[in-house]
């Protein structure tokens, strides 16, 4: 029996990318791939399509009408990266009074996309996720958003970062629950570009959570305008609940570096100071060391956080006013 299969071609990756380059041009392979554009295979279809595609979006253009793998699409992240962070059957973890939590809420407002939201918390020299939710479209969206304040609530969390594309809609939603809405200060996309690199430093533990890790392995990096990558889904895939948790960590670790633990000073002071190879000690005087340490970790963030602080507690205590 004969096996065919028919796919426009994307990155240079999966299944379909080794079978081509194993396989395409070779006289002697054992499977036969015919590649040709869109005109060629279709000689009705309008050119004139195919003309204005290449004009709006010729990277894209290229791959649709052209059948060409695309070079500026790279793996984001892989399932062994996602496994090696997993604790294997902690689905999430219970509130702990002695932490302090970091909530980040997706709610886009698009029919197709989930409701989703992701808790974490900071250890030693590492974060860890508490919790990761997300309730596909359609939804309530004044259910969810109370369902969410009531989470949030459980972990002593007032506070919860989203995106800001949601316009005051969102913030005033949560505001009617007692819950301050503040809008992030980077895009998903650099969200995303952060999380790769706490994951690949190995400084977060994840939840077991299958479709979290989907989503996450389905992203694509790719090589953007001016040297800047960007991280994106693929066309028909969903984000939520990876953005949700990629953003609770980054919440979360960012406040790791302005309040670093002995140890990270103790890491940060080997680096700058080196260590005697024959007593083992720090040069110079303890003190002096730990000093220099936290100017590197924390420097301006610090005060950058103290105010943000402030303006939570005056917000807060604004809203237990109003109620």
């Amino acid at each position: 029996a004969k096996l065919i299969g028919i796919s426009t071609p994307y990155a240079k990756m999966g299944f379909l990318w080794d079978v081509f380059k194993k396989n395409y041009g070779r006289e002697k392979a054992r499977i036969l791939i015919w590649k040709a554009k869109t005109d060629y295979m279709n000689p009705v279809y309008r050119l004139e399509k195919i003309a204005e595609e290449y004009e709006e979006d010729p990277i894209s253009a290229r791959t649709e009408y052209g059948a060409e793998f695309r070079d500026d699409i790279s793996t984001y992240l892989t399932e062994v990266d996602l496994d090696l962070l997993i604790t294997t059957g902690v689905f999430d973890r219970s509130p702990n009074p002695d932490k302090r939590y970091f909530a980040f809420v997706d709610v886009s407002g698009a029919r197709k996309d989930s409701f989703a939201f992701s808790i974490s918390h900071t250890e030693e020299d590492c974060v860890v996720s508490d919790f990761a939710y997300e309730m596909p479209a359609p939804y309530d969206v004044n259910k969810e958003v109370a369902k969410c304040s009531e989470h949030l609530k459980r972990y002593n969390v007032f506070q919860v970062t989203g995106d800001k594309y949601s316009g005051d809609v969102y913030a005033q939603k949560f505001r009617e629950h007692h819950i301050n809405y503040k809008f992030a200060e980077d895009d998903k996309s650099e969200l995303f570009l952060e999380f790769q690199r706490i994951v690949n430093l190995r400084r977060v533990e994840l939840l077991d959570n299958n479709r979290m890790k989907g989503q996450f392995v389905a992203l694509d990096r790719r090589a953007g305008r001016h040297g800047r990558d960007t991280v994106e889904k693929q066309p028909g895939g969903t984000d939520d609940l990876a953005n949700a948790v990629a953003g609770a960590t980054v919440l979360a670790y960012r406040k790791l570096l302005a309040h670093p633990s002995k140890e990270e000073l103790k890491k940060k002071a080997f680096q700058r100071h080196g260590k005697s190879t024959t007593s083992g000690q720090y040069h110079g005087s303890w003190r002096q060391i730990l000093d220099d340490a936290e100017k590197d970790l924390k420097g301006s963030m610090i005060i950058k956080r103290e105010k943000e602080n402030e303006t939570n507690k005056k917000e807060l205590n604004g809203m237990g006013q109003e109620g």
